[in-house]
């Protein structure tokens, strides 16, 4: 419907009231129409500008916008996701694109909505296909778009329970919009798609020419390849197979698996791995991070409250254990957990069963619990900080995730892999060339494959041209060659720690090179958590933050 006509559309015909929602609704999405054009270059900020609008137009809590990679509904990728946080002054909503750990969405609809190219209005779902009798969480509606001319995309709208379910005349706003502002969004998609075809080969004489001239100077590119992946896990270095064996050994059980490893080597990722292996695959997998939140937090977060139970528990409350059931929970920094709240989690494996808080009534679970520390958990047990019969239950199997040091052959599969999510993402591909990749390979890895995520992308964002350079990596590598790291001033050889500090004449002297390196390790290792650092250390707070700022230590000479 366009501006000439509507005047004498029936919808606008039924009332007065009517005719004026209508066009007041049209001049806001002329507005919005405008903003997005402002910002037409930039694909992200479209989606968050669209995703925006219709939470306001449609008072939503939640949105996201999806897009079919394969075109059958089958690999969905997210794109932006926007929630409203709070109202500002007036009627204004307040909205924000941090994640929320309560919500995750319902694929089943997704794909639905996908592969039948219609909306879908759904008023009362869970946020994954739920069982019989589990009541519904939120009323959702999908509307599909063609994104580009290979690619589809839907939004997802959701309202919490307690709201006013969608209903099917609410499908008019979307179709408004998406007569008035999506064209704007499908233009930025296109062009985009339209740039990432031409760096993999619509420009080649371009980029040949490019490559030439930074081969001649810094070597040939680095080979390519099929990259070797297991449920998600990039690699096939010996000890990645070795955990791969032994994950389809364990992979139907029900036995608790503990996964151990340094920061950023990928304990969720395997943890997924496992679930999706297994027989649980088609029911939820859930985590959470049990350093992240307060025991009392944590508490209501697993195993959920009921109404009056607190002040501010307006409403029953399921916890992730009952979220979980028949699926994964897995609990990351579990050697945080409190010593209360690792015997209530104790009681739960051990028979079962939770109670929500503020219930009398118990609930039975069906749960396969696996759990992730980055910390030694039979050193917490020998402190007496780790309960024995808990650690014993949850580590049935236990895993240890290598780190990247110590897989180095896997680096060329990773940097493959990653580029390629770049590239997809960015629309820009880049290429490394020979002596880069030696630059990599040469390099210790102390943030494991988180960092080196993190200098890839980097090296794509400041990039300006095909091929990168060992000139380009060696700015982002503050490391010396590669060896088994353990933080600065330290390094780990046959599981002890040597100290690696300059030559002093006074004995006081010495002794405070020796705490300012330990302190460097402890810092960067726990990635300047000090509440953990003065728990690895068994040094109370106030001194912590006394030597911090007697030695002048600085994040930044950590390099976490």
């Amino acid at each position: 419907m366009d501006q000439t006509d509507f005047s004498t559309s029936t919808e606008l015909q039924e009332s007065p009231v009517k005719t004026r929602e209508v066009a007041d609704r049209y001049v806001r999405l002329r507005d919005v129409a405008s903003d997005m054009l402002k910002v037409r270059e930039d694909p992200r900020r479209l989606e968050q500008t669209v995703l925006d609008c219709l939470l306001r137009e449609l008072r939503c809590e939640r949105g996201t916008v999806l897009y079919d990679e394969q075109g059958t509904g089958g690999a969905l990728r997210t794109g932006s996701s926007r929630r409203v946080t709070g109202q500002g002054p007036g009627e204004q909503l307040e909205i924000s694109d941090e994640g929320d750990p309560e919500f995750s969405l319902n694929h089943r609809i997704v794909k639905k909505a996908v592969s039948s190219g219609e909306p879908v209005v759904i008023k009362g779902c869970l946020g994954e296909p739920a069982s019989e009798g589990i009541e519904v969480s939120h009323s959702v509606l999908c509307f599909p778009f063609s994104a580009t001319p290979e690619r589809l995309g839907v939004f997802y709208l959701a309202r919490a329970v307690g709201e006013s379910p969608f209903e099917e005349n609410e499908l008019a706003v979307v179709q408004d919009f998406a007569l008035i502002c999506l064209p704007i969004l499908q233009r930025a998609l296109l062009e985009k798609e339209i740039r990432r075809v031409r760096s993999e080969g619509a420009d080649a004489a371009s980029e040949e020419a490019s490559a030439e001239e930074e081969e001649s100077a810094d070597g040939e590119p680095a080979p390519g390849g099929e990259v070797p992946t297991f449920h998600g896990i990039v690699g096939n270095s010996e000890k990645l197979r070795k955990i791969f064996e032994l994950v389809e050994k364990i992979k139907d059980t029900d036995f608790n698996v503990c996964i151990v490893g340094e920061s950023g080597t990928g304990k969720e990722l395997l943890a997924r791995a496992i679930h999706e292996a297994g027989k649980r695959r088609d029911a939820r997998f859930i985590s959470e991070n049990c350093g992240a939140i307060s025991e009392t937090l944590l508490e209501s977060e697993l195993f959920g409250y009921v109404r009056g139970a607190f002040t501010g528990a307006d409403d029953n409350r399921k916890g992730l254990f009952e979220l979980a059931d028949g699926g994964t929970l897995f609990l990351d920094e579990i050697g945080d957990l409190s010593e209360g709240m690792q015997r209530k989690l104790l009681r739960a494996l051990q028979e079962g069963v939770i109670r929500p808080i503020g219930s009398k009534k118990i609930v039975r679970v069906d749960v396969r619990v696996l759990c992730a520390s980055n910390r030694d958990l039979r050193h917490l047990v020998e402190q007496g900080t780790f309960r024995a019969d808990l650690y014993y239950r949850l580590n049935v199997i236990s895993i240890e995730v290598p780190p990247l040091r110590e897989r180095m052959e896997d680096i060329p599969h990773l940097v493959r892999h990653i580029m390629d999510e770049i590239a997809r993402d960015e629309g820009v591909r880049r290429r490394l060339s020979e002596s880069a990749m030696k630059a990599l390979l040469s390099y210790s890895w102390p943030g494991n494959v988180r960092e080196l995520t993190n200098v890839l992308r980097r090296l794509v964002v400041i990039g300006k041209r095909r091929v990168v350079t060992r000139k380009e990596i060696l700015p982002l590598l503050s490391g010396g060659p590669a060896r088994s790291y353990v933080g600065e001033g330290a390094e780990e050889i046959e599981n002890q720690i040597v100290l690696r500090i300059p030559r002093r004449t006074t004995f006081n002297e010495i002794i405070a090179e020796c705490e300012k390196a330990v302190l460097m390790n402890a810092l960067r290792e726990n990635r300047w958590n000090k509440s953990r650092v003065t728990k690895v250390l068994q040094i109370p707070r106030q001194s912590l933050y006394n030597k911090i700022a007697r030695y002048g230590l600085k994040r930044s000479a950590v390099r976490d």
